[in-house]
């Protein structure tokens, strides 16, 4: 996990604790329904936690569609090699590196949320 994870998780954490807090003090008589309450927010948020991976692996796996998508509608005649296919750690979620077959010269793309594709630099073998 990245540190930019972390430190959302973190807030999130923040968020949780401030919300079970709040409902501590509403039902402050009902013991059990705030118990109940605070329950459900953690098991939510340790959900979560625990799905976020699969979250980070299914988003890079739809941008890898559209990277490709979009290399064959822009340039039907080349050939790329795209990397990285899967998502690895280390690598940004729908990052690419992209470098023509017969080129040395290759071209590191973005997709954001949208399905727009950037260039973000260039890098040489």
């Amino acid at each position: 996990m990245n540190p930019n994870d972390v430190i959302f998780f973190m807030l999130i954490g923040l968020i949780l604790l401030l919300a079970i807090g709040i409902a501590w003090f509403i039902f402050r008589n009902r013991k059990k329904w705030a118990m109940v309450v605070s329950g459900v927010l953690v098991i939510g948020y340790v959900g979560y936690y625990l799905y976020f991976p699969t979250i980070k692996v299914n988003t890079h796996a739809q941008r890898y569609e559209q990277i490709v998508d979009y290399l064959e509608a822009t340039y039907p005649d080349q050939e790329f090699k795209i990397s990285p296919v899967h998502f690895e750690e280390g690598y940004t979620v729908g990052q690419f590196d992209v470098q023509e077959v017969s080129s040395k010269q290759g071209v590191t793309l973005r997709v954001d949320r949208n399905g727009n594709v950037t260039q973000i630099s260039t890098w040489y073998k």
